[in-house]
């Protein structure tokens, strides 16, 4: 748009239309304490958002943007092809990123610019992983490489992702973003003035919440804690029990099926283990929301933390102990393969997909029951009586709520943990997750684009939290391969045979630092923001100084010469 001509539609973009239609919804407050039209047992209080009283107490069953078919067709055609480019360091999924952001928003879009960053920097461990699958393995300097590799090329990945981050919230003018959040619709308690507002809304004394986190949600944590522990430790004990038994038989008794029976416990375990997750997943959200948070940001904080431990904790501890304390690494290939392939894989994609359509169709069969009541008597037909636009906003009300990327994020963690931490006993792990990712992309578009409603856009300048949880992550996986090649390489210990047990273990402690020394070292080779970014940054500040300081000088010199004006003329009324 130059000189204000141009096409206004495309000044601003679908999502940010969206955006401001939603702001000015959610501050239509109300002038004085109301009841609302229709609901005499509901009240209004001055300065509360109208709609957001709605939505809190159900007068107001559903609120969603509709899907703009056009848009979708445009968008649908980039899914799953990928524009991947390494140019000038720069890399993305260049035309397809473009219009996610300008239909579903920042933060979908960043999600599918970190899956699609996260795919290309699977490539090379995976074609290393490839080829050290063909190596033999009793070969103990190809495992020390290989983990090694693993583990700086999770870092190069990690700071990577923050330069490019950086780069799209730059370019989407979220850098160094702070918006002021409105409380939850969903927060309660009594109401008060704001100090910060000045406007009544309620409020929630923070030693209740804590005493609802010490007395209910962490002791009802460690007790799934406890119970997701007991499973595991049955899983070890039938495991024993079954290959016990196979190694009992006899040459002539052993039949080809029994080789699979070894795999029949982990994959059980394996889907016990993702049905569990997603049970602590419901529960998380119900104690989270009864914790009653006053901001979505601290809601969504507490969130991953209960996740993130208890996720953590039900799927890494397994292979912990089966490489540390068992340190059988067959089973410990057999896990990881369950979870990689038959989990992650298969599982998990048919059920992110199969699990809204039923859930569509569920909802499409019982309002289409409603609704054809209404014209039991009538002459018309639901179809005959609405127009394509009705159909549409019908049609979308039986759409499950899309909830945001957390489960999408939470996948590529248990992922990201399941490739670095262990996958030098299963080179294969980066392919797998290769391959995972490959189908994961068109999957979430495809479910975004059919099976959900279409979410509000959210301004977002990073992955939040999760770059947090990826880097903790990574520092673990130094700990975790360090001593795996302490422990398991043939090599080491023959390069290192001249050593006591003590000394050795020295060398190892000494080798971590190592490691850790250079993952510190190439975080600060690259730096988190690009030079050119910090110094359009730092213009934009310098140059919003001097505006400050030339509107200073002027009102400065405005007020001088009102007091000269002012000296003349009271010299002037002396002299009369």
């Amino acid at each position: 748009m130059e000189d204000g001509k141009g096409d206004i539609d495309s000044f601003l973009t679908m999502a940010e239309q969206q955006r401001i239609i939603l702001h000015e919804l959610e501050n239509v407050r109300a002038g004085s304490a109301e009841q609302i039209t229709g609901f005499t047992k509901e009240k209004v209080i001055a300065g509360e958002s109208i709609f957001r009283r709605c939505i809190k107490h159900r007068i107001i069953a559903q609120s969603y943007p509709l899907h703009d078919r056009d848009a979708l067709k445009k968008i649908k055609h980039h899914y799953g092809w990928y524009d991947i480019t390494i140019r000038a360091g720069k890399l993305g999924m260049t035309s397809a990123l473009g219009s996610i952001r300008e239909y579903f928003g920042d933060s979908i879009a960043m999600y599918f610019a970190f899956i699609n960053c996260y795919l290309v920097f699977l490539i090379p461990p995976a074609i290393s992983g490839v080829l050290s699958y063909f190596l033999p393995w009793e070969r103990s300097e190809v495992f020390t490489a290989f983990a090694l590799f693993n583990v700086i090329w999770s870092t190069v990945f990690l700071e990577f992702w923050k330069r490019r981050a950086n780069e799209l919230a730059y370019g989407w003018g979220t850098i160094g973003m702070e918006t002021f959040e409105e409380p939850r619709a969903a927060y309660h308690g009594p109401m008060h003035t704001s100090a910060i507002t000045g406007r009544v809304e309620p409020h929630y004394p923070k030693w209740q919440r804590s005493l609802k986190k010490y007395l209910v949600t962490y002791p009802i944590t460690a007790i799934c804690l406890v119970a997701a522990i007991s499973i595991m430790m049955f899983y070890f004990y039938v495991d024993g029990s079954l290959k016990a038994y196979l190694e009992s038989l006899s040459a002539d008794r052993l039949r080809w099926y029994h080789h699979l029976f070894k795999y029949v416990p982990s994959l059980v375990y394996t889907l016990v283990v993702s049905s569990f997750n997603a049970m602590y997943r419901r529960l998380a959200d119900v104690l989270t929301e009864w914790e009653n948070h006053r901001l979505q940001s601290t809601f969504e904080n507490h969130l991953v933390v209960k996740l993130l431990l208890f996720d953590s904790i039900n799927c890494f501890l397994s292979f912990l102990y089966v490489a540390f304390y068992k340190q059988d690494f067959e089973l410990l290939r057999r896990l990881l393969f369950c979870v990689l392939v038959v989990q992650q894989l298969c599982v998990d994609q048919i059920r992110d997909l199969s699990m809204p359509y039923f859930m569509f169709k569920a909802k499409e069969q019982l309002f289409l029951k409603k609704y054809n009541k209404q014209y039991r008597h009538s002459a018309q037909t639901p179809k005959s009586s609405t127009n394509p636009l009705d159909e549409q906003i019908l049609r979308e009300s039986c759409c499950p709520k899309f909830r945001g990327t957390f489960d999408e994020y939470l996948k590529l963690f248990l992922q990201f943990g399941y490739v670095f931490l262990f996958a030098a006993f299963f080179p294969l792990a980066s392919f797998c997750a290769l391959l995972n990712n490959l189908v994961e992309i068109r999957t979430d578009a495809f479910k975004i684009c059919n099976l959900f409603q279409r979410p509000f856009a959210q301004p977002v300048a990073s992955i939040g939290v999760w770059q947090t949880a990826f880097e903790l992550l990574g520092i673990f996986s130094v700990l975790t391969n360090t001593a795996l090649v302490a422990f398991s390489s043939k090599w080491t210990r023959e390069v290192l045979a001249p050593l006591n047990e003590t000394q050795y273990v020295l060398v190892f402690v000494a080798f971590e630092h190592i490691v850790l020394g250079i993952k510190i070292l190439i975080s600060y080779i690259i730096p988190d923001v690009p030079r050119w970014i910090q110094n359009n940054l730092e213009k934009v500040q310098y140059e919003s100084k001097q505006a400050l300081k030339r509107e200073r000088t002027e009102i400065h010199m405005l007020r001088s010469r009102s007091f000269d004006t002012f000296g003349t003329f009271s010299k002037e009324l002396n002299t009369l």
